[in-house]
């Protein structure tokens, strides 16, 4: 969806519109009285245009209507990314941190057991709330096939918005591996929350095998994760 806004809003002419709210596909009908006020709004600009007070939702030519989570509510943007949005990149050092300045090539590994897969929990699917919204990833984020890598505390909010990338150096011992990777929101009580999540397929015609390790990387994830100034 994001991908196909930035596509739109490239073309030279014509109105584009987007609105992101806290639902899931299913969810969404709990929601409708929104989804029809904006649909009639839209289609009463293009088919049956009326005046509308300035600066009213959907006035701009390009505009972005979206729910900051988790309860900071709806926001009006002119586009997306916001043009206040900065770019920050993070690495993962040896001692499972994630620190905002670059470290010593570190290695970790674990063990993948196919008779014993690793599960998903809070992922993007048509299902509804149960399955669909964000979700505790602690129990998941236990297993010895998952790594995990976290920041220090942070010591004032932060506003993530715009696209999430990551930059991996893999090895496996078959020749095809998905590597999975997925940013969450640490709670103060430790409740580890999805934010956004990309899987990657790594395939070789000869096993991945040896020290030379294969960069995995998306070559584009969009979603709304990426550190914006406030």
């Amino acid at each position: 969806m994001w991908q196909d806004y930035q596509r739109l809003r490239s073309r030279p002419h014509g109105d584009t519109r987007l609105v992101v709210g806290p639902w899931s596909h299913v969810g969404l009908i709990n929601d409708l009285r929104l989804v029809n006020a904006e649909t009639r709004r839209w289609f009463g600009r293009h088919l049956a245009p009326a005046p509308r007070p300035p600066g009213a939702p959907g006035d701009s030519r390009t505009s972005v209507r979206l729910y900051v989570t988790p309860d900071r509510g709806w926001a009006e943007l002119p586009d997306w990314p916001p043009a206040s949005a900065a770019a920050t990149t993070s690495y993962l050092p040896g001692d499972r941190t994630i620190a905002e300045s670059s470290a010593p090539e570190a290695v970790h590994t674990y063990v993948y057991d196919p008779a014993d897969p690793t599960p998903t929990v809070g992922l993007s699917t048509l299902g509804g709330p149960e399955i669909a919204l964000p979700t505790d990833n602690r129990a998941l984020e236990a297993r010895p096939d998952v790594l995990t890598y976290t920041t220090p505390t942070l010591a004032a909010p932060a506003t993530l918005a715009g696209a999430a990338r990551a930059r991996l150096f893999v090895n496996s011992t078959e020749p095809t591996a998905d590597f999975f990777v997925r940013l969450t929101d640490v709670h103060p009580d430790g409740a580890s929350i999805n934010i956004v999540d990309g899987i990657l397929r790594i395939t070789r015609p000869a096993p991945l095998q040896g020290d030379a390790p294969v960069p995995a990387e998306p070559a584009h994830r969009a979603g709304p994760a990426g550190r914006a100034i406030r």
